[in-house]
């Protein structure tokens, strides 16, 4: 999937990931996640 990740306190970027197919996942759905502004790692958490 394609992702954009945006927030306050580091620019927006864009982001490819592989997951399952899910029905719950679909264009414009939103995930929280954390994200390391210094390096830009991110993780999508629950």
């Amino acid at each position: 999937m394609s992702l954009l990740i945006s927030g306050p306190g580091f620019e927006p970027f864009e982001s490819a990931s592989q997951c399952k197919d899910h029905p719950a996942l679909k264009v414009g759905t939103q995930l929280n996640a954390v994200v390391d502004p210094t390096d830009g790692l991110y993780a999508i958490v629950p």
